[in-house]
């Protein structure tokens, strides 16, 4: 029960804030997927699929919860799993430094 109450507190705390790509960021698209580069550490992601979406819609300046609300939608997938991924993927483009916090 107290690992469950701990991850609502991460998704609340990682939801609360604003992100939007890191400067230097570039993205090109390579299939069905795309590649996220910073050219100035050479890190970089290859995000397919829904992460894809999330990424376009970040790039946007949209919320996570806007992000949350239209993935919802779009994939008429439960509230928990789109958490869950989103969680993912802000925790993978933050280690990788292809996100920075606006808020």
């Amino acid at each position: 029960m107290r690992q469950a109450r701990s991850r609502v507190s991460l998704l609340h705390s990682v939801f609360a804030r604003g992100y939007r790509p890191t400067r230097g960021v570039s993205v090109t698209p390579v299939g069905g997927s795309a590649i996220v580069l910073r050219s100035a550490s050479g890190r970089y992601v290859s995000l397919q699929g829904e992460a894809g979406r999330a990424w376009t819609l970040l790039e946007r300046g949209a919320s996570l919860q806007t992000i949350h609300r239209l993935m919802r939608r779009e994939y008429r997938a439960t509230s928990a799993c789109i958490e869950e991924e989103l969680l993912s993927l802000v925790q993978v483009l933050d280690r990788a430094g292809l996100i920075e916090r606006t808020a």
